[in-house]
């Protein structure tokens, strides 16, 4: 059921006939994308410097980029250790007042912040009370009619 075998039997279809693959983006498409992420990979690092350099943080050599979808979220794992402070940087290659944030820790309880959307960027800053694995969840305020590109680097200390 899980792969729609039995919707295709319900409908009189043979259950061996695959649905049409989708159709696979034009090279044009691909390189808009690879543009959008780049350019909301530079926005994010470079915030992620200045903070870095201004108040003594590290930063991590991870990091995560993808288109955010008009509808629904994305939800992004991150390691996360107790007793550090966070500074979450997401860079994007529109306006960050259309993308929404909020951190969950292990336990998926929302971490209280207050997202910083000055400089045309957006950051959380975090204490986690907990080690082990972190949730960011990424989605937008209000859907775009087009794609909205974005990236996510941190530093700590």
């Amino acid at each position: 059921m899980a792969l729609g075998f039995a919707s295709q039997a319900q409908e009189g279809k043979p259950l061996d006939q695959a649905p049409p693959a989708p159709k696979p983006p034009s090279a044009e498409a691909l390189a808009a994308q690879e543009r959008a992420l780049r350019i909301a990979w530079e926005e994010a690092r470079r915030t992620a410097h200045q903070i870095a350099a201004s108040h003594a943080y590290r930063q991590r050599d991870a990091h995560w980029g993808a288109e955010l979808p008009k509808e629904g979220f994305k939800i992004i794992p991150l390691q996360l250790y107790a007793g550090n402070d966070y500074f979450l940087i997401i860079g994007s290659d529109s306006a960050t007042q259309n993308i929404s944030a909020s951190a969950f820790g292990p336990d998926r309880r929302l971490i209280k912040s207050a997202p910083d959307r000055s400089g045309g960027k957006l950051v959380l800053r975090i204490r986690p009370e907990k080690s082990g694995k972190h949730y960011l969840r990424l989605h937008q305020s209000k859907p775009s009619q087009t794609p909205v590109h974005c990236a996510l680097t941190y530093v700590y200390r």
